[in-house]
């Protein structure tokens, strides 16, 4: 692990990005999980939580085209 990644950013098992890379996850569902893992280490709970709701509803406007029951 690197000395630079932040303790926010690394479980048990390796950091965040490995994790995403290893779910094949879109930037959407990287930055979701991300506000939700590090919001209590990093001393901005409500803001990275209502940062997290603002990118879900983003990410369900635009995924509404490609899933049936996904709605506005």
């Amino acid at each position: 692990m690197s000395d630079h990644t932040q303790k926010y950013y690394q479980g048990t098992n390796g950091s965040l990005y490995k994790f995403a890379e290893e779910w094949k996850l879109n930037a959407y569902e990287f930055d979701i999980i991300k506000r939700i893992v590090r919001c209590r280490h990093k001393g901005k709970f409500k803001e990275d939580l209502l940062k997290t709701k603002d990118t879900i509803d983003i990410y369900l406007s635009e995924q509404s085209r490609y899933h049936t029951d996904v709605t506005k």
